[in-house]
Parts: structure tokens; C-alpha cells; sequence
């Protein structure tokens, strides 16, 4: 091996050390975008809707028509809608107001 090919083999080298280099800059970049993201909240506006019960109006009315009704648009028997609201509550997975009493 001739002194010319050792120099080429060792800028060779050089350059594949400096890339690597970059490449676990961007990798720690990126790392570091993805923890920024993932812990980002969403804002929400200063501004908020008022509060209305027209959503628990709505499902007054949707609870307290035919079950057969409710079954056809919702794909769901009506006992079996109230069944899976109280298991959820039995879960604390949501609580649920008594809005079909």
C-alpha cells in the first residue's frame, strides 16, 4: 500500500466519520422534535361556547321515542345503550348524568 492510496483510503474515512456524525445530529434532532410534539397540548381559545342543554334535550327526546327508532339510526337496542352507560360508570371510565331517567 502506497502512500497515496493510504491517504485516499484515510480521507475516505474522514468523510464516513463526519457523515455519521451528521446523521446522529439529525437523529437527535428529530428525537427531540418528537418529545416536543408528543408533549405539546392543544390550545384551547380564550373565547368559549356558552354552555347548553340542547345536547341533553336532544338525547331526552332520542331516549324517550321508539326503541325501534333509536335502534335503526343509532345500530343499537336501547337497553343495550343504557346497559353500557352503566357499566361505563360502574368503571369510572365517564361519568354519565342521569339524562334517560
Amino acid at each position: 500500500m502506497d502512500v497515496k492510496e493510504f491517504e485516499e483510503d484515510e480521507e475516505f474515512y474522514e468523510i464516513i466519520k463526519h457523515l455519521l456524525m451528521a446523521i446522529q445530529v439529525g437523529v437527535h434532532v428529530l428525537n427531540e422534535l418528537m418529545i416536543v410534539i408528543s408533549e405539546q397540548h392543544v390550545e384551547r381559545p380564550l373565547t368559549r361556547r356558552q354552555i347548553t342543554t340542547k345536547g341533553l334535550n336532544y338525547m331526552h327526546n332520542v331516549l324517550n321515542q321508539d326503541p325501534e327508532h333509536f335502534r335503526q339510526r343509532y345500530r343499537m337496542y336501547l337497553d343495550v345503550f343504557r346497559k353500557l352507560c352503566s357499566i361505563l360508570e360502574k368503571r369510572h371510565f365517564y361519568k354519565i348524568q342521569d339524562s334517560f331517567v
